[in-house]
């Protein structure tokens, strides 16, 4: 059984992964894995530079 954090936890992760889908696009068009690994940490990135900009425009 999970407790209470680790279930919030887990909300947290689901949503950011879901706020990246929406604006970055879900879909990684490399072919290769190796590509594709780089981009989707280059999405994780751009998803924090995302979201400190809108914290500093606060």
């Amino acid at each position: 059984m999970f407790s209470p954090n680790q279930y919030i936890q887990g909300i947290t992760v689901e949503s950011v992964f879901s706020v990246i889908k929406r604006i970055f696009s879900g879909i990684n068009t490399s072919r290769n894995t190796n590509l594709s690994n780089k981009e989707t940490k280059f999405k994780y990135l751009m998803y924090n530079i995302h979201r400190l900009i809108q914290l500093i425009k606060k």
